[in-house]
């Protein structure tokens, strides 16, 4: 009977952490990512970084607050019949820049307000003391960070000693699109500025791990080439608006953008205050999978098993609970028999990526949160007040 439990638990297990102690998860990805930016330094031009930052106030402006530009195609580089990708990139080329830090990274940005601000990947700037951006017309202008958040692999900057004003490009919401919409990828793969490929929205709810080791949910599976150099550039619909940010190419025709919602909840806290703080929990846990139910002689095959609580996190103070019973898996023991949230707000949870998405959408710290749990056959609520996720 262990052996059956032993396989179908080896198939099915699932585990997510949201514990900052349990670490950094590196991911073979990574480690290709890392070696292809290695190789790229060896290849790109080296630009004149020169002089200091200098302090910048940072300026809190919203999307909400810029007018954005329509289409106008009397431009002479624009006529109605062109293919819908000749108008898109006409329309935002000026938006888009490069950029290239003093730690020898590269990526791509793009105008997110009339303050000059731009975004990009945290992971382009990571560390980085001298940021310098290109524009599609070759000018050369140094930049500052402003704020950045490693969890949701942002980054804004700011153009500093310049009197250049940048035309930002509209935000789109990404809840709206659809999975075979057609997207536009657009950034300076291999330093090839200004490239852009087409394809379609593969699928939506995707998870991936940020440099800190926590999920980034709701990421948008794309087909278009997102390369070395892409990461930072602007997806967009056929409205020529922003819905993700090329994060991460996972491989040929397997591509991940941050999608704009997230954008919308991290990018003015970072303008403002240079940090966002994300909502923590404190708990470590199992999707229920065949094994696991009949284990604990669950009804359904349904819910998170939780297995690891954070001392003097929000879910110790609301009091949930770990199993003392354990279940061998291979040649490790799991522990079994302790709380299994079913629903957060009434909303059932199937698993550990729809808590995650949930708390990412929905919640920030200082809410309240409703779990509906099973804890020794009975069915209870918890309630619980969202703590602040902990420093990586």
């Amino acid at each position: 009977m262990l052996s059956n439990n032993t396989r179908a638990v080896s198939l099915g297990l699932v585990l997510i952490l949201l514990v900052g102690t349990f670490g950094y998860v590196y991911t073979l990805q990574s480690q290709i990512q890392t070696i292809s930016d290695e190789v790229m330094d060896l290849q790109l031009e080296v630009w004149n970084l020169e002089g200091k930052n200098s302090p910048v106030n940072s300026l809190n402006s919203t999307q909400s607050e810029i007018e954005i530009p329509v289409i106008n195609y009397e431009d002479p580089e624009i006529t109605p019949s062109d293919p819908i990708a000749v108008v898109l990139y006409e329309s935002v080329k000026k938006s888009i820049v490069s950029i290239r830090t003093d730690k020898g990274s590269s990526g791509t940005g793009w105008v997110y307000d009339n303050n000059n601000h731009i975004i990009t990947n945290y992971h382009v700037v990571q560390d980085a003391e001298f940021v310098e951006i290109m524009l599609s017309d070759k000018t050369l202008l140094q930049a500052q960070i402003v704020g950045e958040d490693i969890y949701s692999d942002l980054a804004i900057l700011k153009i500093i000693n310049s009197n250049t004003i940048l035309t930002p490009i509209k935000i789109g919401d990404s809840n709206e699109i659809k999975v075979g919409e057609q997207v536009f990828a657009i950034g300076n793969p291999f330093t090839l500025s200004g490239s852009i490929t087409s394809g379609i929205v593969s699928q939506k709810g995707r998870l991936f791990p940020s440099l800190a080791g926590y999920q980034i949910s709701n990421m948008i599976q794309i087909d278009a080439a997102i390369n070395p150099g892409n990461s930072g550039g602007p997806v967009l619909n056929t409205k020529g608006e922003v819905i993700g940010i090329s994060s991460v190419g996972v491989a040929p025709g397997v591509g991940l953008a941050i999608p704009s919602h997230r954008i919308n909840k991290v990018v003015p806290d970072l303008i403002s205050n240079g940090f966002h703080e994300h909502p923590w929990l404190g708990i470590a846990g199992y999707n229920v999978n065949p094994a696991i139910a009949n284990a604990m002689e669950l009804d359904d095959v349904f819910g998170i098993l939780i297995v690891n609580v954070a001392d003097n996190s929000p879910a110790s103070i609301a009091g949930f609970l770990v199993g003392q019973d354990t279940l061998r898996i291979g040649s490790n023991d799991f522990p079994i028999g302790g709380d299994v949230i079913i629903s957060i707000d009434n909303i059932p949870t199937r698993n550990m990526d729809d808590l995650i998405s949930y708390m990412d959408i929905n919640k920030s710290p200082g809410d309240s949160v409703t779990f509906e749990i099973i804890r020794g056959g009975e069915v209870i609520d918890l309630n619980l007040t969202v703590g602040v996720r902990p420093p990586p």
